[in-house]
């Protein structure tokens, strides 16, 4: 779904130095069992923590719909709403005015024109930025609201 280039850049760009490795990989554990637990048609397809950088990637595929999500536990809520305001123009997305309720501190629902029909949505929560790829909307909102939820919950 993203590009290994793509995810290099993005990871070259967010990284910054963290020390909050097992806390931090008890919550990427938690967010991919909450998604298993609320919805079984979806499994985990491909997992990557890197714990000294503090970023989870994700990708479930169910049937044959794909969603991927990368978290990023930054220092600070300041550090991660430059990692949020980063996404657009790393990854070409077009900003759309929705915004979604009750999502995180600040949220927004993207599109891009390659590949066709490809949407998604980030959002930050305190120090956490979170950057969601789908191929619809509705996958998009699910998995926004389920990590949203698992972040809460923290």
């Amino acid at each position: 779904m993203l590009s290994k280039f793509i995810l290099i850049v993005l990871l070259l760009a967010c990284v910054t130095p963290q020390s909050h490795a097992q806390q931090d990989s008890s919550l990427f554990a938690r967010l991919a069992r909450s998604v298993t637990d609320q919805r079984s048609e979806w499994a985990i397809a491909k997992k990557r923590i890197v714990p000294k950088a503090d970023i989870a990637y994700y990708e479930w595929k169910s049937r044959k719909s794909s969603v991927a999500a990368m978290i990023f536990i930054k220092d600070s809520s300041d550090a991660a709403t430059a990692c949020l305001e980063g996404f657009s123009d790393l990854f070409g997305e077009t900003k759309l005015t929705d915004k979604l309720a009750n999502l995180g501190d600040e949220n927004y629902v993207w599109k891009r024109p390659y590949p066709k029909g490809t949407i998604g949505v980030d959002f930050r929560k305190g120090k956490i930025a979170v950057h969601i790829v789908a191929g619809n909307i509705s996958d998009a909102n699910f998995f926004a609201e389920m990590i949203a939820a698992e972040l809460d919950a923290t």
